[in-house]
């Protein structure tokens, strides 16, 4: 499982639409969906971009379980 890979693919955006949106570079976008980890801007970038949808928690708890 990964929370961001899922959540964008719900979303039905790309990688490149996600990475405008939270203004986090597609590489890092696609670091984290293969599970090579995201820096806390990255992190803050993505749930700030989804408030109602994504936490912070949600993705040090997923990282924790990697």
């Amino acid at each position: 499982m990964n929370l961001i890979k899922d959540f964008r693919k719900e979303k039905g955006i790309t990688q490149k639409e996600f990475a405008e949106k939270t203004g986090v570079s597609i590489n890092k976008i696609s670091m984290v969906e293969n599970n090579k980890g995201i820096d806390i801007e990255g992190a803050c970038g993505i749930c700030n971009a989804f408030p109602k949808e994504l936490e912070i928690k949600q993705l040090a708890i997923q990282r924790r379980e990697e």
